[in-house]
C-alpha cells in the first residue's frame, strides 16, 4: 500500500501562493500544486527536512477582488522533485471553513467531499460508534 492510497481527504488542483515560516525564523515562498483538509504539496525551490514545522500562509484571490489568507501550522512530510509536501497540525475555525468551502467549490466530486468531511471532527477521522465504548480514548 502507498502512501496515496492511506489519504483521507481527496485533494484539488488549485494554484495559492504559499509562504512557510520555519521555527527557526527562515520565510520560504512556493506555489501549491493541490490542497486537502489535511495538507498541501507545494512547488518551492528550498526543502525543508522532514519533520520541520511551520507556519503556513495561504493567499487565495487576487488584489482586484481582495486575498483572503488561510493560517495553518504544519509539518513538513515528504519531499517531491520540485518541492515539498506539508500536512497540517493546526488549523484555525475561519481557515478551516474557508478552506473547506474553497475544496467544494473546486472538487468535480462534491459529494464524496462532503462524505469525507462528515467522516471526520475537523483533521481527525471520527471514532466509530462501536470502538471504545469507555474510558479513556487511546
Amino acid at each position: 500500500m502507498t502512501p496515496l492510497d492511506l489519504r483521507e481527504f481527496s485533494r484539488i488542483d488549485i494554484d495559492l501562493q504559499v509562504i512557510l515560516t520555519f521555527e527557526d525564523g527562515i520565510t520560504v515562498q512556493g506555489f501549491a500544486h493541490d490542497v486537502a483538509l489535511r495538507g498541501v504539496r507545494l512547488a518551492t525551490t528550498c526543502r525543508a527536512d522532514l519533520g520541520s514545522r511551520c507556519s503556513l500562509t495561504m493567499l487565495f484571490g487576487d488584489r482586484e477582488t481582495g486575498l483572503l489568507e488561510l493560517i495553518a501550522e504544519g509539518i513538513v512530510v515528504r519531499h517531491e522533485p520540485n518541492g515539498m509536501a506539508v500536512e497540517f497540525t493546526s488549523l484555525d475555525l475561519d481557515t478551516y471553513d474557508h478552506l473547506r468551502n474553497l475544496i467544494l467549490a473546486h472538487s468535480s466530486d462534491g459529494d464524496n467531499m462532503r462524505d469525507e468531511f462528515d467522516d471526520h471532527l475537523g483533521l481527525k477521522k471520527r471514532p466509530s460508534s462501536t470502538s471504545n465504548q469507555g474510558g479513556a480514548m487511546c
